[in-house]
């Protein structure tokens, strides 16, 4: 009950301050998940503490599609991966999905060149788009369309 209620307010924070719906099809997945999430009692969780912890409180209320969904939204990664990529990289693969499996793949081959300056979208479109259409990830699949349009 404990991790509901904190998936639940950190949901709210990120909902409030994250997807960008209208622009990307993945935000849009992350969204609808989201809005379901915030129905129903909860406190505030500050920003920083819900994009740090929001995937470890939604998979430990038994809402593990959920937090793939969020996990997978192109607004959620670029502002998750603006801090520390190893905690990061760490929940997704927690999460055990092959769309999180794809992604902290990806995430760990970049984080080279992320260091010297090149834009993570860049990166996520050329490193997801081949792996998400061959084991067909539908996630992953809609974050590589999202990052391609943006880059």
């Amino acid at each position: 009950a404990a991790h509901r209620r904190l998936a639940r307010a950190c949901a709210r924070a990120i909902r409030t301050g994250v997807p960008d719906t209208k622009s990307h099809s993945s935000d849009a997945a992350a969204d609808e998940v989201l809005a379901s999430f915030v129905e129903g009692e909860g406190g505030v969780a500050s920003d920083a503490y819900a994009l740090r912890w929001s995937l470890f409180h939604m998979k430990r209320s038994g809402n593990e599609g959920e937090a793939v969904a969020v996990a997978c939204s192109l607004s959620y990664v670029l502002k998750r991966s603006d801090g520390d990529i190893a905690s990061f990289v760490a929940d997704l693969r927690a999460l055990k999905g092959q769309d999180t499996l794809l992604l902290s793949d990806t995430l760990v081959l970049s984080r080279n060149a992320l260091s010297q300056g090149t834009v993570l979208v860049e990166q996520f479109w050329q490193r997801l788009t081949p792996r998400a259409d061959a084991e067909s990830s539908p996630a992953a699949r809609r974050m590589a369309d999202d990052a391609k349009r943006v880059a």
